[in-house]
C-alpha cells in the first residue's frame, strides 16, 4: 500500500487499502478496519466505483460489530439500489444483502425481507448459488422474526439445498472448508427456528431435528472423519450428502458403552453443545462467537504462549489451572456436571 501511494498508483492503492481492511475484518479487528474503509469513501475519485460500494458495505459490517447497528445502517443506506447508480451487479448484491441483514437486526423485518428476496431472485437468475444461500438465510430469519415459523423452515430448507449445490461446485476440499467457515455461523443461527417449532412437538424431537439439520451442511460428515476419512476427490460431493449421519445413527451404530460425543456448533449469537452417549443426549446453550467468551479464550491462549518471564511470574501454574477450570466450566456449561469421562471420549467440534 505504501509503495502504491509513493508511486501514485491510485487504483492499486485503493485495492490494497480494501484488502488490508478485509484482512483486519477476517482477524476480528472490527475497530481497526473502519478507518481504512472510511479512507476509500472519503476519496474524491475512486477508479472503480464498485470499490466505494464494497467499502460502504464492509464498513457497515464492522460498525455493526463494535459500534451499533444504527450507525451501520446510516453508512450503507445511501448505497442501496435506487439511490446511486449501480456500478456492478455483484457489488450491489452484497450491499443490498448487508442492508437487508442490518434491517433485520433492527427488527424491521418487512423491508429487510424485500431486499433479501431481491438479492435471492437476482442470485438465482445469475446462477450465483452461494449468494442465494446467504439471501435465503436472511429471508428465513425475517420470517422467524415475523412469527411465521413454517415459512422460515421452508426457506431454511431451500437454503440447505442450495448450500449442497454450492459445495458440489467447489472441487477443492480446502475451498469447501473455507466456504463452510464463511456461512456456518449464519446457518447455525438460522436453524434456531427448529428448536422453537413446532411448539406442540416434544423438546427432544425439536433438538434432534436441529442437530440432524446442522449435520447436513458439514463439509465432511462425522462418520467420514472418524471411520472413513477420505478426501472429497475420492468420494465426490454427492457422496458427502449421501453419507450424512443422524443423531439416532450416532447413538445406535457409532458410539460404544462409555463413549461420550461432544458436538459443538458455534453461532454468532449463541452456540450449542450436544452431549451424546449411547443412552442419553443433552443440548446445552452457550455464548456465541460475539460474546466475551471468545476474548477470554484468546487471553488465556496468549498467557500460555507468552515468552515473557514477568507473565510467568504473575501467572504461575496454580493460577493458570484455576483460570483453565473456570474457562472449561464456561465452555461446557451445564454439561460439565452430569457427565464424567468415560473409557473413551469422542469430541466433534463443528466443521462446516
Amino acid at each position: 500500500r505504501a509503495i502504491c501511494e509513493r508511486a501514485g498508483f491510485d487504483d492499486l492503492e485503493v485495492l490494497t487499502t480494501m484488502t488490508q481492511g478485509d484482512l483486519y475484518m477476517s482477524a476480528g479487528r472490527y475497530s481497526t478496519a473502519p478507518a481504512l474503509y472510511r479512507e476509500i469513501l472519503g476519496r474524491e475519485f475512486v477508479y472503480e466505483s464498485l470499490q466505494r460500494h464494497l467499502a460502504a458495505s464492509n464498513l457497515a459490517l464492522a460498525l455493526a460489530e463494535f459500534d451499533s447497528v444504527d450507525a451501520a445502517v446510516e453508512v450503507v443506506q445511501p448505497f442501496v439500489m435506487g439511490r446511486v447508480p449501480v456500478p456492478s451487479e455483484m457489488a450491489q448484491a452484497y450491499v443490498e444483502l448487508t442492508y437487508a441483514d442490518l434491517l433485520r437486526q433492527q427488527h424491521r423485518y418487512r423491508p429487510a425481507l424485500l431486499h433479501a428476496v431481491l438479492v435471492r431472485d437476482g442470485a438465482d437468475g445469475a446462477g450465483r448459488t452461494g449468494l442465494g444461500v446467504q439471501a435465503r438465510l436472511v429471508e428465513s430469519a425475517c420470517w422467524r422474526g415475523l412469527e411465521e415459523p413454517e415459512r422460515a423452515i421452508a426457506v431454511l430448507g431451500a437454503a440447505l439445498d442450495s448450500m449442497e449445490v454450492a459445495r458440489a461446485r467447489v472441487g477443492d476440499a480446502q475451498w469447501r472448508e473455507a466456504y463452510g467457515q464463511y456461512v456456518v455461523a449464519d446457518m447455525i443461527d438460522g436453524c434456531r427456528v427448529l428448536l422453537e417449532h413446532p411448539a406442540s412437538a416434544p423438546g427432544s424431537e425439536r433438538e434432534t431435528a436441529f442437530y440432524n439439520t446442522l449435520q447436513r451442511f458439514k463439509t465432511r460428515t462425522l462418520l467420514e472423519r472418524i471411520r472413513d476419512p477420505r478426501s472429497i476427490e475420492s468420494t465426490g460431493a454427492a457422496g458427502l450428502t449421501r453419507r450424512s449421519i443422524t443423531l439416532r445413527e450416532i447413538q445406535e451404530d457409532l458410539l460404544k458403552p462409555g463413549d461420550l460425543l461432544l458436538g459443538l456448533f458455534v453461532g454468532e449469537q449463541e452456540s450449542y453443545l450436544f452431549v451424546v452417549s449411547q443412552e442419553s443426549r443433552q443440548l446445552v446453550q452457550l455464548p456465541g462467537a460475539n460474546s466475551t467468551l471468545a476474548e477470554e479464550v484468546e487471553l488465556y491462549r496468549d498467557l500460555l504462549s507468552s515468552p515473557s518471564p514477568a507473565n510467568h511470574e504473575a501467572y504461575p501454574a496454580e493460577r493458570l489451572a484455576a483460570a483453565q477450570q473456570a474457562l472449561g466450566e464456561a465452555i461446557l456449561g451445564g454439561a460439565a456436571a452430569p457427565h464424567g469421562p468415560g473409557p473413551r471420549s469422542v469430541t466433534a467440534f463443528r466443521s462446516p
